[in-house]
């Protein structure tokens, strides 16, 4: 399996993995794989490296990285940071602008891919 994109929702304590191929690496054609309960919790726990990175660049001392979002393909991130008087703001990261970034996410994707594959386990199979 390998991942097109991701989303880390540490305000809902969950996250999507949206696969480009499947585990054979045929094209992935199903719906997105929703990470919750005790997959959605590993994720986000192997991806504190990420909201750390985020956290450390937000504009607003104290500000809580709300979710995270990869499009891979694309090189293209985007975080969303709740500063402490509740106003809410938008990072983008072109991966151009910041590789090191895009290396930690690709870190992730083995664990997301994983725990993903734990989930499309448990689904029913169609037909």
């Amino acid at each position: 399996m390998k991942l097109r994109s991701f989303k880390l929702n540490f305000a809902e304590r969950r996250a999507r993995a949206v696969p480009a191929t499947d585990a054979a690496g045929a094209p992935f054609v199903e719906v997105p794989i929703d990470l919750v309960g005790e997959e959605g919790d590993a994720a986000l726990s192997a991806s504190e490296p990420l909201r750390a990175w985020f956290g450390e660049r937000a504009s607003a001392a104290g500000a809580a990285v709300r979710s995270i979002s990869f499009d891979l393909p694309r090189g293209r991130a985007l975080a969303t940071v709740r500063a402490p008087d509740d106003r809410v703001e938008a990072v983008r990261v072109d991966e151009h602008a910041c590789p090191e970034l895009f290396d930690l996410a690709r870190a992730l994707t083995p664990t997301l891919c994983n725990l993903a594959l734990r989930v499309l386990a448990r689904r029913p199979t169609p037909g």
